[in-house]
């Protein structure tokens, strides 16, 4: 905390404006803020920041986040913690569990999961998140494959069968539909048959409804052949795209799905 104080004071005493010690120092926009605000308070200098010592700026400031915990308990490695959370299929809920076996291991009192996220998410506004995207209702749909590969034992045969999930989310309530395909370009296929339609399945992609103006797939493609060594990739953001259009347009969706056949790869 005091390294990021001096590092931002510093900035200031150049007169760089608040977004620009932002952008420099990759710290949050709201964290240089606060912390511009609290020198601005303490009645200190930039120069003068720069120049105390750790023991004395923490007379003047307290760190925000560990001021209101507990210290009775265990404090987990946040900073590691914000690494792993980073990696696929790694959860909040399964850092948790490491974090409450470490205490059980060193015999220390540990948070309980509901403690445990609020410290943890105290920790990521003050030193890991940007900005607040802020949505609005009927706005945008996300859609991803979502995790690692799934597999699962048929009931009949017994055999392991492995599958992808996709996932469209509506950005402002976090509604979401799944669905589990076998592989990635059947969920393309089944999209432009009349029976799912009629099924009602990517009613949030397609339906009359109408939902969502706007879709958002990063990084998303649907593998479509792995023979002689051939590979092609269909873009969903561009399927999607085509979809849109042909909704506002009140045309037959499915068209968009035939002129998948243009798409360039």
């Amino acid at each position: 905390m005091h390294k990021k104080m001096r590092e931002i004071a510093e900035l200031k005493a150049k007169g760089v404006s608040n977004r620009g010690v932002a952008e420099k120092t990759g710290y949050a926009r709201n964290t240089v803020n606060k912390i511009v605000k609290q020198i601005n308070e303490a009645g200190l200098t930039y120069d003068e920041v720069r120049n105390l010592s750790d023991q004395i700026l923490s007379k003047h400031f307290n760190d925000p986040v560990s001021s209101r915990r507990n210290q009775d308990f265990f404090l987990p490695n946040f900073e590691l913690l914000t690494k792993e959370l980073a990696k696929p299929g790694v959860t909040r809920q399964l850092l948790w569990e490491e974090y409450m076996t470490e205490c059980r291991m060193q015999k220390k009192k540990g948070y309980q999961l509901t403690q445990f996220k609020k410290h943890f998410n105290d920790h990521l506004n003050v030193h890991q998140f940007k900005d607040i995207l802020k949505r609005k209702a009927g706005e945008s749909i996300e859609v991803d494959w979502a995790g690692q590969r799934l597999h699962w034992n048929d009931p009949d045969t017994g055999a392991t069968v492995y599958g992808y999930l996709f996932v469209a989310s509506l950005s402002f309530s976090g509604y979401s539909f799944a669905y589990v395909t076998k592989d990635m370009k059947t969920v393309l296929e089944q999209i432009s048959d009349d029976q799912y339609i009629l099924n009602h399945r990517n009613i949030v992609l397609m339906g009359a409804c109408g939902v969502g103006k706007s879709f958002v797939a990063n990084a998303l493609a649907a593998k479509a052949c792995e023979h002689l060594h051939k590979t092609l990739y269909v873009r969903m953001f561009e399927l999607l795209e085509e979809c849109n259009l042909e909704r506002l347009e009140l045309n037959d969706s499915n068209q968009a799905i035939r002129n998948m056949q243009s798409l360039k790869c």
